[in-house]
């Protein structure tokens, strides 16, 4: 239904209003209202505003609708390589293993993943899926997905599946060598700066949006939104605009002058963690493996503090 809900959203915004997006899905108008107040109360957002006969969309409605874009394209790739398994099963033998991550997630798990999973299936195939949090969550509780490790998102209840936390972190702002905001001590300091982020939901950046409500200041200037954390800090290294990083270990480019600024706030902290049906893993081996492996991991990724 979640998907669903999106597909809706994502006709809203293309047509203009809600009896069009209805004749395009074939459904009633009272079913996309529905659906889009749904969505509202589970994102906890306006997604569109009237102007004259037509509906405009938000800012959280345009983000909503580029993130189920990105989903769809994953959840594509993943049946598009399960298609691709099963036409070549002379070069792919055994299960495929699918796992959702997080940008920082993918950087900091998918080697020992790989390693892991192919010491017990040499020939087969891991799939990792990116995506937001609540989306990857979803397709999991759906069986689209055999593992996610992604934040917990804030008011989502996770049902019937298993939670291990890999790291508890706190974001860390970054800005280039040189920028004038580099020795800013204070939020209040770079109020009005431009950001770049990973994602929205679930990321540092909306912990940063957090901090920035709490406090009373305006909400961070997002000039760019891109999909890892290398282009974020070539990003940052190459301009005035600020990032966040949650894990030291994705300062990857040593070579890139880039400095933490030494703000005095504490920002939200939040859990990276390995989501899993224990039910749908029973007499799945290699599966197994790859869980026990994280979860033995997880004391030895250092606790941002």
């Amino acid at each position: 239904m979640y998907l669903r809900q999106l597909r809706y959203l994502q006709l809203v915004i293309a047509t203009g209003s809600f009896s069009a997006a209805a004749r395009e899905a074939n459904v009633s108008q009272p079913a996309i209202s529905h659906a889009m107040r749904t969505l509202e109360k589970e994102l906890g957002a306006v997604l569109f505003q009237s102007v004259g006969r037509r509906k405009a969309p938000t800012q959280a409605a345009l983000v909503a609708a580029q993130r189920a874009g990105e989903l769809e394209g994953g959840i594509a790739k993943m049946k598009q390589a399960k298609s691709h398994a099963n036409a070549h099963q002379g070069h792919i033998r055994g299960p495929i293993l699918n796992i959702g991550m997080s940008p920082a997630a993918a950087i900091l798990y998918g080697a020992p993943i790989s390693r892991t999973w192919h010491e017990h299936q040499p020939s087969a195939l891991l799939c990792i899926v990116g995506g937001s949090s609540p989306d990857l969550l979803r397709a999991l509780e759906r069986g689209e997905l055999d593992l996610v490790i992604a934040p917990l998102p804030r008011r989502f209840h996770v049902s019937d599946l298993k939670q291990h936390v890999m790291f508890r972190t706190l974001a860390t702002i970054y800005a280039r060598v040189g920028n004038p905001m580099a020795s800013a001590r204070s939020l209040g300091d770079i109020e009005g700066a431009g950001w770049v982020v990973v994602g929205r939901e679930g990321t540092p950046s909306a912990m940063i949006e957090e901090a920035c409500r709490v406090r009373k200041l305006q909400p961070p200037n997002i000039l760019v939104q891109c999909g890892d954390y290398h282009s974020l800090l070539h990003l940052v290294a190459n301009s005035d605009m600020l990032g966040a990083i949650p894990h030291p270990a994705l300062l990857t480019d040593s070579h890139l002058a880039v400095q933490p600024l030494r703000i005095r706030e504490t920002l939200p902290r939040y859990d990276v963690s390995l989501f899993y049906s224990e039910s749908r893993l029973q007499d799945r081996g290699p599966i197994q493996s790859v869980v026990q492996m994280l979860t033995d991991l997880a004391p030895g990724i250092d606790v941002v503090s």
